[in-house]
């Protein structure tokens, strides 16, 4: 065998990782793995240092010698232009004075550094919004032009935020439809939402914020929260302020305040969890899907809405396996080959559907 001498140095790993081993290489890693519980343990440690070291894939910077090349150029062409720019101000300091040669050649050479760093800005901008931002527009449509209500709807894979008529800005995650008016009325501010989205509330006592999911409403006069609500599912976490959570006749009444949580029980009222972890429940703002003690079916709805993939388990068993840990939504490669490394189960993708044995 070709690869029997080979050494599984950390590069083989990553390679293993982002599933970029041809066959031969992958059974040649397989049989490696089954060696041994030390290999096992080798790699889960590479996993532990790779997942803490984040796994973001870093966009490719454009070649430094063209780039050189076209600011040269430009440097060039504008060279007469430059003439006419002042070197520096009429009223030089005496530190200036003191190196006249030094402050002729930062003259000359400091606007290139400046019109070099402002390629290197705008290429960054590029990349951020290239890497954070959906290419898909949001879609606005009018419901009832009596009320002139509009909805947001996010598509699986797709984020977007609104900035609404008081000021107020809501973020909206995966898969999510927000229901709103143009212009509140002078009395109250409302929305609906179903689906996940975190609220940044304008302040304004005399008019409280309202947010229908279903049954419940949650009730604030200004401040951030999270709430998610998925079949008939719901959960309200506070990251500053309080806020007011109740169903619609107003019972069972719960007052949440910044590391809470309400949600509801088996047997339909509320209940409030206290010292939550925010980063946990907010991970999604950052592009990160955080798993604690979840099964493994309910994880990957989370991984179908993050990638708008399907989903399909062919193993009733695998269903119920149980997963920690933050996976980066940069790569789903490098998601499913964690989970099948750690829960020991097949992972296969065909084309737009994960295959689950």
């Amino acid at each position: 065998m070709p690869f029997r001498n080979r050494k599984l140095d950390s590069q083989f790993f990553v390679r293993v990782l982002k599933d970029e081993v041809s066959q031969e290489e992958k059974e040649f890693f397989d049989n490696w793995l089954d060696e041994s519980d030390e290999n096992k343990e080798e790699f889960s440690n590479f996993i532990l240092l790779w997942d803490n070291l984040g796994k973001a894939p870093i966009p490719i910077l454009p070649n430094k010698q063209k780039q050189w090349e076209k600011i040269s150029l430009f440097i060039k062409e504008n060279s007469e232009k430059q003439k006419s720019f002042p070197i520096l101000s009429e009223q030089k300091t005496s530190s200036y004075l003191e190196d006249e040669a030094a402050i002729v050649k930062a003259g000359r050479y400091g606007w290139i550094r400046y019109a070099a760093a402002i390629v290197i800005i705008a290429l960054s901008i590029s990349i951020y919004f290239n890497i954070n931002h959906p290419t898909s527009k949001p879609f606005l449509t009018e419901n009832n032009k009596q009320s002139n209500l509009l909805s947001l709807v996010t598509r699986n894979g797709e984020q977007l935020s609104i900035n609404l008529s008081d000021g107020s800005i809501i973020e909206l995650n995966s898969d999510s439809k927000l229901i709103y008016p143009e212009n509140f009325n002078d009395d109250k501010r409302e929305v609906e939402l179903i689906g996940e989205g975190y609220f940044k509330i304008k302040h304004d006592p005399s008019k409280p914020f309202m947010v229908k999911c279903g049954d419940a409403i949650t009730r604030v006069t200004g401040t951030e929260f999270n709430i998610k609500y998925r079949k008939n599912d719901i959960k309200v976490v506070v990251s500053e302020g309080k806020v007011e959570t109740f169903k619609k006749n107003e019972q069972n009444k719960v007052k949440i305040s910044k590391g809470d949580m309400a949600f509801f029980t088996e047997d339909g009222i509320f209940r409030v969890e206290k010292n939550i972890s925010l980063k946990h429940h907010l991970a999604w703002r950052e592009n990160i899907l955080s798993f604690q003690h979840l099964k493994l079916v309910d994880a990957m709805e989370e991984i179908r809405r993050a990638f708008n993939v399907e989903v399909i388990f062919k193993s009733e068993e695998s269903k119920n396996k149980i997963i920690t840990g933050e996976f980066s939504t940069q790569s789903i490669s490098q998601i499913l080959n964690v989970l099948k490394l750690a829960l020991d189960i097949n992972i296969k993708k065909e084309k737009n559907t994960i295959i689950i044995n």
